[in-house]
């Protein structure tokens, strides 16, 4: 099925995606997007580093990846974790950071659903065909589970409203 992406939100590690149907019809595609820190740790650390992550009980998996930050390629641990076990990976990495094993972790800050836009390459206000599955509706909304994304598809969307969300800053000059 072809969708139009409005909006992409999370609960915790489910992604929400609100988009529209090739008939307009409103929709909620479920998925899931697990959530990961890459640690980088020194080379001659490297198996260490890897053994004392792997021990805790909170991680999820581990994949070595090489991956380039300002310029300079890295062998590292990509940890998949439940969000709500960051605070113990970052208590680890910190004490591994203190004793010189590991040069630091990366991406631990970024959004859900930021990383599930880049690792799916799914962005709002653009069509994808993606493979699901229904699950039913909820009031006029469509619900399907998220199988798989296909690919984008280049075609435009006749939107009918639009909103601008501004900041400003309050009182006068100074």
């Amino acid at each position: 099925m072809e969708f139009f992406i409005l909006s992409i939100e999370h609960e915790k590690q489910k992604i929400l995606i609100f988009a529209r149907d090739e008939n307009r019809n409103k929709c909620i595609i479920e998925a899931f997007q697990p959530f990961y820190v890459y640690v980088i740790p020194k080379e001659s650390y490297f198996e260490e580093v890897k053994k004392k992550i792997e021990e805790l009980n909170i991680v999820k998996g581990i994949v070595i990846e090489n991956k380039k930050w300002i310029g300079k390629e890295y062998r590292v641990l990509k940890v998949f974790i439940d969000m709500d076990d960051y605070e113990k990976l970052k208590s680890v990495c910190d004490r591994l950071k203190e004793e010189g094993k590991i040069i630091g972790k990366k991406e631990a800050d970024i959004p859900i659903t930021k990383k599930f836009s880049l690792d799916n390459n799914v962005y709002p206000l653009r069509w994808y065909e993606m493979d699901v599955e229904f699950k039913g509706r909820i009031r006029d909304v469509n619900v399907y589970k998220l199988k798989k994304v296909i690919r984008e598809v280049e075609k435009p969307y006749d939107l009918k409203t639009i909103a601008l969300d501004i900041e400003i800053l309050a009182g006068g000059r100074k």
